[in-house]
């Protein structure tokens, strides 16, 4: 079924908005922090003696997913480096390295010899069912087969994105394959040189799925709570609407949103109980966030700049370490990994960002008043509205996907004011507002109660949930376009 957008420009720079993780992020939060109140702070009176060992397998199966799609990346940029093709050993390679280094680390952190081939088995499970559930559904979306497929299609076809970054490519989309990010293309195409398969190569988002769980459920174990309890929230995480919807596709917001929960729960974990592990999944889960979407970088700066208010407050016994590890990921992640687009954009067009935002000399969309998204997409009562009343329909309107339908026009709802109509509509997969479910609006109304009655209890810091909802407030509003759930 043909998508109700009638130009193809119209898709370009969709803004993903962290909606689909406050509830879930700040619910697990707030649990870890009520059941051991001094943990965030660096006590372990509540916490149990080996709750690293509860976790350390499934940190160090976290940490080799994320290796490998890292590693697969590094490797496609040097075959380019080299004037080469891609390689069809390049994947398998990226597999073996990932295996071998995660291993490693685990037996450097205490985890037993024995344990190696159950993490191998884990590993190798976890990528096989991806790849298989990659093949088993063809990509139906708009911008998966627009500008997504069709990058992945030019590298393996002799495109070298280093040497050649502002190739002539047709009109309609030359400015995406040219000046977007490329880290989840680079992946796709180490895979389809080995596989051959254009949908099996977009596992990536199979594989960020489930490494997003792990990070979260073992986030959980660090701070003491339950199997089940912790399943439990790894599941509301990793199971976030933009994650699910899709999975089945070359589109890149669930995968940054993923990488970015891995980045976080890693965070979170190395202030409670510092290991080189989770310390090394921070860069690595930054890598490949920043070099997912464009707005992975700013909202990991958002992240990063929470994580460090609160190791100035409470733990600056890790400072050095922590601005180290953070300005080597980004410069890693900007300089290095992300060379197209970030440092080839500016080379070229002046900016890092372009054509999201530009210059003078090459002025962006918006700044020519072409902006696809306002002209193409907006509903037509929020043209010309700030990015404050853009939210509220965000949060606070009746599931649509206008201006296409239902009408031109969205409309606001009271909360829990719903009917069977408002779950009709998301048989499409990329439902604007409410894009999170017709419930949501109430979900965030009991979660500014829960928040407010949590702010008052004893024993709670306070700051560490001012810090996190002040973070997550401010990176909603870095886009004029939350509106759209995506």
């Amino acid at each position: 079924m043909r998508s109700p957008q009638g130009n193809p420009a119209a898709r370009c720079r969709k803004r993903v908005s962290l909606q689909p993780t406050i509830t879930s992020t700040i619910s697990s939060l707030a649990q870890a922090i009520s059941m051991t109140p001094a943990s965030l702070s660096g006590s372990t009176t509540n916490a149990p003696e080996h709750s690293l060992d509860r976790s350390l397998f499934w940190w160090s199966l976290t940490g080799i997913l994320l290796s490998f799609l890292c590693i697969a990346h590094f490797l496609v940029m040097i075959c380019f480096l080299l004037g080469w093709s891609i390689s069809p050993v390049i994947a398998p390679c990226a597999l073996v390295i990932s295996l071998a280094a995660g291993c490693w680390l685990a037996h450097r952190e205490g985890m037993r010899p024995r344990r190696a081939l159950p993490l191998a088995a884990a590993t190798l499970a976890v990528v096989g069912v991806s790849l298989v559930l990659a093949a088993a559904f063809y990509d139906m979306s708009w911008d998966g087969l627009w500008y997504h497929q069709t990058a992945v299609y030019q590298m393996a076809h002799g495109w070298n994105p280093l040497f050649d970054p502002m190739h002539d490519f047709v009109a309609h989309l030359q400015d995406w394959v040219r000046h977007y990010a490329k880290g989840p293309w680079y992946v796709a195409s180490a895979l389809y040189a080995t596989t051959g398969n254009i949908e099996m190569a977009k596992a990536a988002p199979w594989i960020a799925f489930a490494a997003v769980f792990l990070a979260v459920f073992a986030a959980t174990l660090d701070f003491g709570l339950r199997r089940r309890t912790g399943i439990l929230v790894g599941a509301l995480v990793a199971l976030n609407p933009v994650t699910v919807f899709e999975l089945a596709s070359y589109l890149v917001d669930g995968l940054m949103i993923s990488f970015l929960a891995c980045f976080v729960a890693a965070m979170f974990s190395w202030f409670r109980r510092p290991s080189l592990l989770n310390l090394s999944i921070m860069p690595v889960a930054a890598i490949l966030c920043v070099n997912a979407k464009m707005t992975g970088l700013v909202y990991l700066c958002f992240a990063c700049a929470a994580g460090g208010l609160y190791v100035v407050l409470k733990r600056r016994d890790l400072l050095s370490r922590y601005l180290s590890i953070q300005f080597v990921s980004l410069v890693l992640g900007v300089l290095l990994f992300g060379f197209n687009p970030y440092v080839t954009n500016t080379i070229h067009r002046g900016h890092p960002f372009y054509p999201v935002l530009g210059t003078a000399a090459y002025p962006s969309l918006s700044q020519q008043g072409q902006d696809p998204i306002e002209k193409y997409e907006t509903p037509h009562n929020m043209l010309g509205r700030s990015r404050y009343v853009r939210l509220a329909y965000a949060l606070f309107g009746r599931p649509g996907a206008q201006p296409f339908f239902p009408g031109t026009d969205a409309s606001l709802m009271l909360p829990f004011d719903i009917g069977w109509g408002d779950f009709a509509i998301y048989y499409f997969h990329d439902v604007r507002i409410s894009g999170f479910g017709p419930l949501f609006s109430g979900a965030v109304l009991l979660a500014v109660v829960l928040l407010g009655l949590a702010m008052v209890r004893p024993g709670i810091p306070r700051e560490v949930i001012v810090i996190v909802a002040g973070a997550i407030v401010l990176s909603l509003l870095v886009s004029t376009h939350t509106w759209w759930a995506r």
